[in-house]
């Protein structure tokens, strides 16, 4: 429990769930994309049971919606096709090695595919699926994120931004 002294999303997670029933699980929703992010994100969602016991995993992974204006001539006609590739292909495949790992790890999870904009569709899927913590990562700083980061404690990931200001429960950032 030292790490959710250090970590206040963490620590009100963890509260939270110390006033839920024993048997319930501590409900998680994990953002993925698909790429390196998605491993830190993992790792970390991997070693929450071990520090605060029953987990719950809801992996989402959001795909951008194609702008209309990009649609126009036969890409209108074929909006439905184009959806149900960017769900069947490009989000099933960023979410499989997701699920692979925690069925490995023995960590009950359902995945989820939506389309939208990402940092509200990841808040607006945390508050559907009832879950205490949402887990994402930011892209590695450069050296002007790193300085206003030590400096002004500013965040520049917009997304993450953008579900820090939307969600109505605790959000981790993994590095």
């Amino acid at each position: 429990m030292a790490d959710t002294m250090r970590d206040p999303p963490l620590r009100a997670a963890a509260e939270r769930s110390d006033r839920l029933p024993a048997q319930q699980a501590l409900r998680v929703l994990a953002a993925i994309n698909g790429s390196e992010r998605s491993g830190r994100v993992l790792n970390h969602v991997l070693r929450l049971p071990q520090l605060y016991g029953p987990v719950e995993v809801v992996v989402l992974n959001v795909q951008p919606k194609p702008q209309d204006w990009r649609l126009r001539g036969w890409g209108w006609f074929q909006r439905e096709a184009i959806h149900d590739r960017l769900i069947n292909e490009l989000g099933r495949r960023a979410i499989a090695s997701a699920g692979r790992q925690l069925d490995a790890a023995g960590i009950a999870h359902r995945d989820r595919i939506e389309l939208g904009e990402p940092g509200e569709t990841i808040a607006r899927c945390a508050r559907e699926e009832g879950c205490d913590l949402v887990v994402l990562a930011e892209p590695r700083p450069g050296a002007v994120r790193m300085w206003l980061l030590r400096n002004g404690g500013l965040s520049t990931g917009v997304t993450a931004g953008i579900v820090v200001h939307l969600a109505q429960v605790p959000v981790v950032l993994v590095p």
